[in-house]
């Protein structure tokens, strides 16, 4: 639906907002794991994260190569402190009276791969309750 827009300003909005989206629906069902997993929720993001490096294909949710952390990204959103810079094509997010800029299509990008992810955890939380089983396979991760 993005690639089809023409106005520039309102594909970022969107990007941005369907960014924080997916990332908070990704970062619920994996709380969920990490709870079956552990035996407690993460206490914090980083904890989490640092609980998620053990699997590089979930690196999705790890955004520290745009020198920002999802969690910022989140922020600046909600408290809509961001703009499209459309001579660069990218969304600049004012973190602490910073700019990090990230290129438009990066976003897009990561948005694809964060959305197949939560179709194969979805499916795999849905196998884990039909058996009954807590480990999960190495397939997913």
């Amino acid at each position: 639906m993005v690639r089809i827009l023409k106005n520039r300003k309102l594909k970022a909005y969107i990007v941005a907002h369907s960014y924080v989206a997916w990332y908070e629906w990704v970062k619920g069902l994996l709380s969920k794991i990490y709870k079956a997993k552990i035996g407690k929720g993460p206490e914090n993001d980083e904890e989490l994260i640092r609980y998620l490096n053990g699997y590089p294909s979930l690196g999705i949710l790890n955004t520290e190569e745009w020198g920002i952390k999802a969690n910022q990204i989140r922020n600046c959103v909600a408290h809509e402190r961001f703009y499209y810079d459309y001579k660069y094509s990218e969304l600049v997010l004012i973190v602490e009276r910073k700019e990090k800029r990230i290129r438009l299509r990066e976003v897009e990008l990561r948005l694809t791969s964060i959305s197949y992810t939560y179709s194969k955890l979805l499916k795999f939380l849905r196998e884990m309750i039909e058996k009954g089983e807590i480990s999960p396979p190495e397939s997913i991760f």
